[in-house]
């Protein structure tokens, strides 16, 4: 949403509630035409969209749904393990003639193996609940030093050795970013 359609839809509101992709930056500019707002209500965990301290200096507070979807993103989680170690995707692409007929669709069984879990907050914790619910170690790091009674604490490089890493962007931001980690 842009600044000129947020001061038209909101012109007034002491409380506006909005998705993360329907909010507009909350900009000074925008926030000097709001001067009756007092909070913003996000739908959605996570905030790092948001310059909280931008807020803070018009005294507008933010509100989030801190346990939203946790368990649906970590059974989601779970749910695209599963698909790789039954090799799903090769299945589809087989049955729809994209690799060759030989490609072996033979997966691998989960229970023994070990599950990497980077970031323990909410969302984290329950990945390595039922990641231990189907007989896997669970190994994890979290940057916030938080703990789970499910996981072994290991250093970050050793949840996700460098010759693991896929998503290199995702492991710089797990080590300095300001929600990184997960949650």
């Amino acid at each position: 949403m842009s600044a000129d359609d947020a001061i038209l839809a909101f012109h007034g509101a002491q409380v506006v509630g909005v998705t993360p992709k329907v909010s507009p930056e909350w900009s000074p500019a925008l926030l000097q035409q709001l001067t009756g707002l007092r909070a913003v209500a996000l739908h959605a965990t996570g905030y790092d969209m948001v310059d909280t301290e931008v807020l803070e200096a018009f005294d507008v507070d933010l509100a989030v749904l801190p346990d939203y979807s946790t368990v649906a993103v970590a059974e989601h989680t779970l749910a695209l393990i599963f698909a790789l170690a039954c090799r799903v995707h090769l299945a589809n692409d087989r049955s729809r003639g994209l690799v060759p007929a030989d490609t072996s669709l033979r997966g691998f069984e989960l229970a023994g193996r070990t599950l990497g879990v980077i970031g323990l907050g909410r969302i984290g914790h329950r990945v390595a609940r039922l990641g231990r619910g189907i007989g896997m170690r669970v190994i994890g790091s979290d940057r916030h030093d938080r703990t789970s009674e499910d996981v072994e604490r290991v250093a970050l490089d050793e949840a996700a050795p460098p010759q693991r890493r896929h998503l290199p962007e995702l492991f710089h931001a797990a080590r300095s970013g300001p929600h990184a980690g997960g949650t």
